[in-house]
């Protein structure tokens, strides 16, 4: 994920860290990317940055937190080397007992699965 996706997931309230200790360091599972720093390592940023605040970087997210904040009833697929995201919505009535939204699925996809889920999280949680 690149700092542009991860800034998106900020501005839209992705929580960014939990059980931080007096220098920042966070216990999550994901990383942390400061702006003109993509595909850097947590561990490569510090070394740059001997001074290491946290509120100068974005945390990005693992898989795992990405579908937790996106909820139960989403659907994964790939196709043409790309990946795609959408949900499964319930309480059609008469027409089906589920059905994929398509209206978000040009919305939600990208070259990584976390992308796809994260756009799509991105839909779901527009402010």
């Amino acid at each position: 994920m690149d700092y542009k996706l991860a800034k998106k997931l900020k501005d839209a309230g992705f929580p960014q860290g939990k059980e931080c200790d007096e220098k920042g360091f966070c216990s999550n599972s994901g990383s942390w990317i400061a702006e003109g720093a993509d595909n850097k390592t947590t561990k490569e940023l510090v070394e740059i940055d001997f001074n290491w605040k946290r509120e100068n970087y974005i945390y990005i997210p693992i898989l795992e937190e990405l579908i937790e904040w996106c909820g139960d009833k989403l659907v994964l697929w790939i196709f043409e080397k790309k990946w795609y995201c959408g949900t499964i919505e319930d309480d059609l009535g008469e027409k089906s007992d589920r059905y994929l939204d398509a209206t978000i699925y040009d919305a939600c996809k990208g070259e990584t699965i976390e992308e796809a889920v994260a756009k799509l999280g991105l839909e779901l949680n527009k402010k």
